[in-house]
C-alpha cells in the first residue's frame, strides 16, 4: 500500500522541519511526499531543498502563490499512491500512522479512514483530545448519523482518502476560500460507500496564535463565516440533485446548522445582515427534523438566531 502525502508550504519555516521530520520517522516506508511551496517567501525552500536531498521519497515543487485549495489542487495532479493524506505544514504525525493506516486498509477496503487527532499549542503541549469513534467497514449512513450527533466539524486532515474514490469524483478544493475543507468534506461524506475509523491520536494540529481558528483579525473572521455560507449553498445545488436519502438529509442539515452557528463569530452590524441572508436563502429550512434534538433546534431557529447560538453553544468547531 503506497500513501501520497500532500504538505502544502507557505510561509512556515518556523514549523515545517518538524512536519517533515515527523513524516520521514514513520515506521511504514512506502510513501511519497508531494511538497507544495506556494509561492513562500521566507525560508521554507531551503527547508524542503534539505529532504529533497535526504530521501527520494520527498518531491519538491514551486509555483505561484494561490494558496491553501490551490497549493492541495496542485499536489492532487502528482499523486501516485493508493491512498492519500493532507498534512499541514505547520502540523505534524505521530511516527505510527502510517503503519496503522496500512494494516487497517490491508483488512479492510474502504473510500475513507477516519484517524483521531490532538489539537496542540506551538510546543507540543496537548490542549484536548476531541472524542474518538469507532466503526468498522461499514455503510457510511450510519457513520454520518454517528459524526453528526456528536457535532464534529471535519477537517480534511482528519482523513486518509483511497486515490481511486477521489479522482473517480474529480474532488477539488475551493480556491480563494476560508475554511475550504467544510466545502470538500461534505460532498466526500456523500459520494463515499465505506469507511472505517483508526482508534489511534496520529495526527497533530498546531494552534497558532495566529491561526485562521485564534486569528484577531476580524476582516478575516468575517470571511470565514460568509465562505461558510457561499460553499454550503453551492454543496446544496450539487446535492440536491442527486437522489433523496437518509445520508443527504443528514449531511444537508449539519451543513445548515453550521451556517447558523457561524453567525455566533460576527459583531452586531453584520450578525443583522447575516441572519437576513439566512433568511432569505431559507437555510433554516434546510434543517430536516428526523429526530427528537432536531425538532428542538429547528423551532430555537426560527424563533431566534441568537436563541439557537445560545442554546448550543458547545459544538466545537
Amino acid at each position: 500500500m503506497k500513501f501520497s502525502i500532500i504538505v502544502p508550504v507557505y510561509n512556515v519555516e518556523k514549523y515545517l522541519d518538524k512536519c517533515l521530520k515527523s513524516i520521514l520517522n514513520q515506521t511504514y516506508d512506502n510513501y511519497e511526499v508531494i511538497i507544495v511551496n506556494d509561492g513562500s517567501p521566507d525560508d521554507s525552500q531551503n527547508i524542503i531543498n534539505k529532504y529533497v536531498k535526504k530521501d527520494k521519497r520527498f518531491i519538491g515543487y514551486k509555483k505561484k502563490n494561490g494558496g491553501l485549495s490551490s497549493a492541495r489542487n496542485y499536489g492532487l495532479e502528482k499523486i501516485t499512491g493508493d491512498y492519500i493524506l493532507f498534512v499541514d505544514s505547520d502540523d505534524y504525525l505521530e511516527t505510527e500512522l502510517l503503519e496503522k493506516l496500512n494494516l487497517s486498509l490491508t483488512k479492510n477496503k474502504v473510500d475513507l479512514i477516519r484517524f483521531e487527532c490532538n489539537v496542540v499549542d506551538e510546543k507540543g503541549n496537548i490542549l484536548f483530545k476531541p472524542c474518538s469513534s469507532s466503526y468498522i467497514n461499514t455503510d457510511v449512513e450510519k457513520v454520518i448519523n454517528e459524526l453528526v450527533a456528536k457535532e464534529y466539524f471535519e477537517p480534511v486532515w482528519s482523513y486518509c482518502y483511497s486515490s481511486s474514490f477521489f479522482k473517480k469524483n474529480s474532488f477539488k478544493f475551493e480556491i480563494g476560500r476560508i475554511h475550504e475543507d467544510y466545502g470538500i468534506m461534505l460532498l466526500i461524506l456523500y459520494y463515499a460507500n465505506k469507511i472505517t475509523t483508526l482508534d489511534y491520536y496520529g495526527y497533530n494540529y498546531v494552534q497558532r496564535e495566529n491561526s485562521i481558528m485564534s486569528d484577531k483579525n476580524y476582516d478575516k473572521t468575517k470571511k470565514s463565516v460568509y465562505d461558510y455560507l457561499y460553499l454550503y449553498l453551492k454543496d446544496y445545488e450539487i446535492l440536491l440533485n442527486e437522489k433523496d436519502n437518509h445520508k443527504k438529509d443528514v449531511l444537508l442539515s449539519f451543513g445548515a446548522e453550521s451556517v447558523i452557528f457561524a453567525s455566533r463569530l460576527l459583531n452586531d452590524k453584520d450578525f443583522k445582515e447575516y441572519v437576513k441572508i439566512i433568511k432569505r436563502e431559507k437555510i433554516i429550512d434546510k434543517i430536516k427534523v428526523y429526530n427528537y434534538k432536531k425538532t428542538i433546534k429547528k423551532i430555537a431557529a426560527k424563533i431566534s438566531i441568537r436563541l439557537y447560538n445560545k442554546l448550543f453553544d458547545g459544538r466545537k468547531k
